[in-house]
């Protein structure tokens, strides 16, 4: 799945959950840049360390006419961020483990250790 996917389903969930229509918009257009400057990457191989570099480049830093950026503009670019990678962590984490039984206890089995 692309970054671009992640982005639309995301705010898609957004207006089911009934969030305004501003913060759909503002994750929008937050999303848009990520995309635009991480170049549209498949999530699974989406690293850390590209994401700590999108933080501090001036993409980040600076406006599109390249006044530097307001910090609390910055922290909302951060927190849109962060919902759509834990959105897109939630959405496409393999599903390898099995869940356990509904009211089964961690400790099940270990008894006589």
């Amino acid at each position: 799945m692309f970054l671009h996917e992640v982005v639309e389903a995301y705010v898609t969930q957004l207006a089911a959950n009934g969030r305004s229509i501003h913060t759909q918009r503002q994750i929008q257009r937050h999303g848009r840049l990520l995309v635009q400057e991480l170049g549209d990457p498949q999530v699974e191989r989406l690293r850390h360390e590209t994401v700590a570099a999108f933080f501090a480049s001036d993409a980040v830093a600076r406006t599109a006419a390249g006044a530097p950026r307001r910090a609390s503009s910055a922290n909302a670019l951060r927190s849109s961020v962060r919902g759509i990678l834990t959105f897109a962590h939630a959405r496409c984490a393999p599903r390898t483990a099995f869940p356990r039984a509904a009211g089964a206890s961690a400790r099940a089995g270990r008894a006589g250790r």
